[in-house]
């Protein structure tokens, strides 16, 4: 922690030292947007404090600063003297693996550029996506979200159809990525709308599939190109008898998941994902089989059972592989496309850790407060999730952490944990079309009572 004398403010006193770090509030707002909106709360809730309005201090967005900005400021809390001494307040949106990661991710890197591009949507339909390069050391590294070409997020309600959606298009941003020269591809799995165990990115990567009498098979053509809607994708699954690959993937790849699902099991792709996406639930039976039956194919073709998940991270060395790649942490991530990257050679990363080692969030920890949230917390965001990955963070800081959400559940749950000293929901009191329509506003209302019990006088 800096001394004393690093951390003067005006009238000679210091003021709170605050982290803001939200992820986002998913159909309402993004995570910097949701910081902002945090922001403003708590400038307006301290200057309620001092009795007049002020212009606000300066904050730190984003990559860590170079040296000076902290001296910075101080400057600009000396330049506007009152009885409550400003908060210096420092903003990292942060992402676990769900859609936005891979752009926070880009946005902390000053020579990052986005990528304009077109693939293939989940519905088949070639559309505008995007990813980003930025070359690390000399080394070329490209960061997709699958949500942006097959995201759940770009289907209106009545357009979703995970049984006619396929995660081609994401496979095509990993043959565009490679084709630019990328030699590490860091592909996001959070916000997709398939649940076709990755096939249809398999063989956009190049993977042959064959049936029964050794014809090639095109799940892609098959499924696309039906006009009668005859053929679904568990269809297309349960006729695959063999699988090939034709050539070694030109980049390492990296899968950055947001859950640790395996792709099989009660707790699998299947099972706990397939209905937000909008499989009937008297299709999760065949569904869970067609995936089943395709991995078990892969699996074997590629001889991957006796040396499965050597990539899935949150495994020692030393500890004991799963038997199939199947059960492993991870791979049931997008509707199994973690188990199909894993597939081509990937390394499965749970999301919050990559994040925070990418944006070096633990160097950021020398506050007084931090601040977090989403759009929904419950007892998962204490599993792999933003929230819970930076409350702990904190704690072992010996910092306290406040939550804003958009609404929560299990909180008995949630503050047994120990994470967080407080957590507040905007929409207590509120209708859920209010709390979302009107979320930055009640955001920053939330925020500013938080200034009103936080201070330092």
């Amino acid at each position: 922690m800096p001394g004393e004398s690093e951390k003067r403010a005006a009238n000679g006193r210091s003021g709170l030292r605050i982290l803001i770090a939200p992820d986002k509030f998913k159909g309402s707002l993004s995570a910097r947007e949701v910081s902002l909106a945090i922001e403003r709360g708590l400038l307006s809730g301290y200057r309620a404090l001092d009795g007049e309005p002020s212009d606000p201090p300066q904050s730190r967005i984003g990559p860590q600063a170079d040296d000076g900005s902290e001296k910075r400021l101080h400057q600009a809390a000396e330049e506007h003297p009152k009885n409550y001494p400003n908060p210096q307040i420092f903003i990292q949106p942060i992402g676990d693996g769900g859609e936005g990661t891979m752009q926070l991710l880009c946005e902390s890197r000053s020579e990052c550029k986005t990528i304009q591009t077109k693939a293939t949507g989940s519905l088949g339909a070639i559309s505008d996506c995007e990813f980003y390069e930025t070359v690390e050391g000399g080394l070329k590294k490209a960061y997709i979200e699958m949500a942006s070409i097959n995201g759940l997020a770009l289907l209106d309600p009545s357009q979703r159809d995970p049984e006619h959606s396929l995660s081609t298009g994401t496979g095509e941003l990993i043959v565009q990525a490679m084709e630019r020269g990328a030699a590490e591809i860091y592909v996001g799995l959070g916000g997709s709308a398939t649940v076709d165990g990755g096939a249809g990115a398999l063989e956009a990567l190049g993977f042959i599939f064959r049936d029964r009498s050794n014809r090639i098979l095109a799940p892609g053509e098959s499924i696309f190109g039906a006009t009668d809607r005859s053929e679904t994708v568990a269809d297309a699954l349960l006729r695959i008898a063999s699988l090939t690959i034709p050539r070694v993937m030109s980049a390492r790849l990296f899968a950055v998941v947001d859950v640790d699902s395996p792709l099989n099991g009660p707790g699998g792709a299947i099972a706990s994902f397939a209905l937000q996406k909008g499989l009937a639930p008297e299709r999760l039976e065949l569904y869970g089989r067609a995936l089943e039956h395709f991995s078990a194919i892969c699996e074997r073709d590629l001889d991957l059972r006796s040396a499965t998940a050597a990539g899935v991270a949150g495994l020692a060395e030393d500890q004991e592989r799963p038997k199939s790649l199947s059960v492993a942490p991870g791979t049931g991530a997008a509707g199994g496309l973690g188990f199909a990257l894993a597939l081509a050679g990937a390394k499965i990363l749970p999301g919050f850790p990559f994040f925070s080692n990418a944006v070096g969030l633990q160097g950021k920890m020398h506050v007084d407060l931090v601040i977090t949230g989403e759009g929904k917390m419950d007892k998962t965001s204490l599993v792999g999730k933003g929230p819970g990955g930076i409350a702990r963070m904190a704690r072992e800081a010996g910092l306290p952490c406040i939550a804003i959400c958009g609404k929560v559940e299990d909180r008995e749950t949630l503050i047994e944990s120990g994470l967080f000293q407080e957590i507040i929901a905007i929409s207590d009191g509120v209708s859920a079309t209010e709390s979302m329509k009107n979320a930055a506003a009640l955001i920053e209302k939330a925020a500013a009572s938080v200034a009103r019990r936080w201070n330092r006088d």
